[in-house]
């Protein structure tokens, strides 16, 4: 039942999805049009039908920017039906991830008595790196598949306590466990605000770069960093911090992974697609495009493709 329906919405989104970048590009098209009507030469007979074309021309750029918030969203909670459905194709990840339970199982509600006992657990053996992994895993499991196990999850400190393990400990098993949490996670409005607030998009970057080869810590990251950049200020970090190059770098070395080329397209179409946005990717949107271009799977070449059409 749960691939069913997250098939059936992610046809939906895409379709709006689609619906939605056509508006855009026809209001952008109004736009040019107008900011290459003369408006010279303006007298006395005329000023009212100048000012009538400004006038226009502000509307028509709030409605794009509001057709491209709403499209980020879009494409965020595409972005989680996609990946529900793709793990919900074989248990075998949960396995692997050593999930105590299934699919089937993931119906079970995340009490805050056991919410908070997980966030005491990272605090009070912060320093126990072994500890800390085990409860990490065991908070990826709980998140996995429940909205309401996120919220409370979130709203008990796991967001921040998360962080302050990814910057204690550099082992690779408990740092593929707390970005797998946080990308469960950042689906919800409140973890993203959380990063913003604390500023921890830099942390994420660090990690990439540190992790280069490593291709489970970059797909992670990859997915929490598009799931951020629906929020202004997680958007202006990663182009601050070099996370655009980063991205571009994390698709160039695992050409092979289509996974990894497909986050980091969908990421830098995020950070691109706002107002203003296509100028500070554009080096970086190039060479993650010209990798997905030489995908043998359709989807990856699709994202290359949406991601040239905006710069």
């Amino acid at each position: 039942m749960l691939l069913k329906n997250t098939n059936m919405a992610l046809v939906y989104e895409k379709k709006r999805h689609e619906e939605l970048e056509e508006e855009i590009r026809s209001l952008r098209a109004q736009q040019s049009s107008l900011s290459h009507t003369s408006l010279s030469g303006a007298n006395a007979s005329n000023s009212e039908k100048i000012m009538a074309l400004k006038e226009q021309m502000v509307w028509l750029e709030s409605q794009v920017s509001s057709l491209s918030e709403k499209n980020a969203m879009l494409l965020k909670t595409r972005h989680e039906s996609e990946y529900k459905t793709q793990q919900s194709i074989s248990t075998r990840f949960c396995l692997k991830r050593r999930s105590p339970f299934t699919e089937s199982e993931s119906s079970d509600l995340l009490t805050c008595d056991k919410a908070n006992d997980m966030i005491d657990a990272l605090t009070s053996f912060a320093d126990d790196s072994d500890a800390v992994k085990e409860t990490c895993v065991e908070m990826e499991a709980w998140t996995f598949f429940d909205t309401p196990n996120r919220a409370v999850i979130i709203s008990n400190g796991a967001v921040e306590a998360l962080f302050s393990a990814l910057e204690k400990h550099d082992s690779v098993d408990l740092i593929n466990a707390a970005i797998g949490t946080l990308w469960n996670l950042t689906f919800l409005d409140e973890a993203v605000d959380s990063v913003a607030k604390n500023d921890k998009v830099p942390v994420l970057i660090q990690i990439m770069n540190t992790h280069a080869l490593a291709r489970t810590i970059i797909m992670g990251c990859c997915g929490v960093l598009m799931n951020l950049a629906s929020h202004s200020g997680n958007r202006d970090k990663i182009i601050q911090f070099h996370g655009v190059s980063t991205l571009a770098t994390a698709a160039e070395n695992h050409a092979d992974y289509g996974s990894i080329v497909e986050l980091a397209c969908q990421a830098l179409y995020m950070i691109g697609h706002q107002p203003g946005g296509k100028q500070k990717i554009t080096d970086g949107a190039h060479r993650a495009a010209a990798v997905a271009h030489q995908s043998s799977i359709k989807s990856i070449r699709r994202w290359g493709l949406r991601l040239q059409e905006i710069l």
